[in-house]
C-alpha cells in the first residue's frame, strides 16, 4: 500500500482542482444570471477566483495559475500538428 501512496495523493489532488474549478463555474453562472451584476466589480472577484485555482504538476515547482492553463490550452488548440 504506500508503494500507492504517491498516485493516491496525486488523484485526490486532481479532484480537489476539478472541484474548485466547478465551484467558480457555478459562481460565474449566478453572477451571470443575477439582476444585480456588476461588470466591473463582479469581474474583478470571479477572475482572482479563476486565478487562484493552482494546478500542481507532478511536482511542487508545476503549479500554475488558471489562465494560464487557458492560455496553453488555446495554444495547443490553434497549433497544428508537426
Amino acid at each position: 500500500m504506500p508503494a500507492s501512496a504517491g498516485y493516491f495523493a496525486e488523484q485526490v489532488a486532481k479532484k480537489a482542482v476539478a472541484s474548485r474549478l466547478v465551484d467558480v463555474g457555478l459562481k460565474v453562472q449566478q453572477a451571470g444570471m443575477n439582476a444585480a451584476f456588476d461588470e466591473t466589480a463582479d469581474l474583478a472577484a470571479l477572475q482572482a477566483a479563476f486565478d487562484g485555482i493552482l494546478r500542481a504538476g507532478n511536482d511542487t515547482g508545476g503549479a500554475k495559475r488558471g489562465g494560464d492553463l487557458v492560455d496553453d490550452a488555446l495554444e495547443r488548440a490553434v497549433t497544428p500538428p508537426d
